[in-house]
């Protein structure tokens, strides 16, 4: 049997790694070309295909600068400790822009790698906004990344998309930030809401990095949570690592442990939650799903603990797309994305994350008439309302952040002949409309 989980895992390892090695030149550039026309239009809802030739309004005059690429950049982390994250990034926003034209002019991707560092993205941010004059920035998705890029992004008046959660507080008083992503209040709320109203949990032990991300999720958990009446008994905040067990026997008794740990760290978190008990006495409410508790980590972990793996069965935690979902663009989506996934259909919101945002921005480009200026691309990107993988999108009066559904996702098991287990998500319940600021 252990060679079985092994078996899986190399799979899982191998994917990440021809994806790594491929994109690790530093920066590639793709140019697409369309097939299926479609047309978009401000403040009406449209189902954008993942594949999509998007027709902009006829202008009065045509030069050949109209079939000239539309450049868009990509930051990412390519190398790094996020690596493993930024692989599967890539391979949704590379998916996304198959294909893809803006009226007459195919779009190009120039993408740079950020290292895992934010020096490194402000100078990829750089690049490509005054050496390859770039339309637009998708990523980067470190939370300080973020911030620092966002800032440049404001002085030179150069959209920024981000399709990751982000904090309201990267996005505020920004108005060239447009976070299709969300933010980190609206899938931790509707966890805490889960947590106390369905599961009918009424004390808990948080443990997080003490970090900008960490907190961006544990705060306003914690205070959802103790506004309904629940009771956090302790809060731990370690550093980002491998080595947790003090922490984890420092642990207070509860309902439940409530964390978040991305990439190796949840790995490590997670394996040694599992070697000392802990999950017989109190079960894991994730604050987030990405690098925590995503099919790929708890693959990883049967690796070498397959009779731990199969513990974490059951474990919940709020994501923003649904894998069960009917909605022709999600339906669209996996059909495009599995045929280039080697373990299956895809399991978490890696990949449909950058194609919700590329989407919304190829509904938003369509509408724009003329060249893709800053400001009349950002008004059109604060207009646009259409429905993604993850569902339905749109930006609220006033807000730099969409509001979107959320669901609450647990861990399953699927048993494979002559493979084993494959580890899974499951929707569990949706939330719908939940406002950037997340529930009240």
């Amino acid at each position: 049997m252990k060679k079985r989980y092994a078996f899986v895992g190399l799979i899982v390892l191998l994917f990440m790694v021809v994806l790594t090695v491929v994109a690790c030149g530093g920066t590639t550039t793709t140019t697409t070309a369309a097939t299926t026309p479609t047309t978009a239009a401000p403040s009406t809802e449209t189902t954008a295909p993942a594949s999509t030739e998007t027709t902009a309004p006829a202008t009065t005059e045509t030069t050949a600068a109209s079939t000239e690429p539309i450049k868009v950049g990509h930051i990412v982390d390519l190398t790094g400790f996020e690596a493993n994250v930024g692989s599967t990034f890539k391979a949704g926003f590379d998916y996304a822009f198959t294909n893809a034209k803006i009226g007459s002019r195919p779009v190009e991707v120039i993408e740079v790698d950020s290292k895992s560092d934010t020096a490194a993205a402000v100078d990829a941010a750089k690049r490509l906004v005054e050496q390859d004059k770039v339309s637009a920035i998708f990523g980067p998705t470190q939370i300080g990344q973020k911030t620092a890029v966002a800032e440049y992004c404001k002085s030179v008046g150069v959209p920024l998309i981000l399709y990751n959660p982000t904090p309201l507080d990267a996005v505020k008083d920004n108005p060239w930030v447009f976070a299709f992503g969300g933010t980190p209040n609206q899938t931790a709320t509707v966890s805490a809401d889960y947590a106390f109203t369905a599961l009918g949990y009424k004390t808990v032990t948080m443990i997080t990095t003490d970090d900008t991300a960490g907190k961006s999720w544990a705060d306003p958990w914690k205070a959802k949570f103790e506004a309904l009446g629940g009771k956090v008994v302790q809060q731990q905040w370690t550093p980002f690592g491998d080595d947790y067990t003090s922490y984890l026997t420092a642990m207070d008794e509860a309902d439940a442990v409530v964390a978040w740990f991305g990439g190796s760290a949840g790995i490590a978190f997670l394996s040694q939650y599992l070697e000392l008990g802990i999950d017989k006495k109190m079960p894991i409410i994730a604050l987030y799903h990405g690098g925590f508790t995503d099919p790929w980590l708890i693959n990883t972990i049967a690796e070498n603990n397959a009779d731990g793996a199969k513990r974490l069965v059951g474990t919940i935690a709020p994501m923003m797309w649904d894998p069960s979902s009917k909605d022709q663009a999600s339906v669209d989506f996996v059909n495009g994305m599995t045929p280039l996934l080697p373990y299956g259909p895809p399991g978490d919101a890696g990949y449909s994350c950058t194609v919700q945002a590329v989407q919304g921005f190829l509904a938003a480009a369509a509408t724009v008439q003329g060249e893709l200026t800053g400001d009349a691309l950002g008004k059109a990107l604060l207009a646009v309302k259409f429905t993604g993988p993850e569902g339905p999108e749109f930006f609220a009066a006033g807000d730099q952040a969409a509001t979107k559904n959320i669901y609450i996702m647990k861990v399953i098991g699927i048993d494979i002949p002559n493979k084993g287990t494959i580890y899974k998500y499951a929707t569990v319940q949706a939330y719908e409309a939940v406002p950037p600021t997340g529930l009240k």
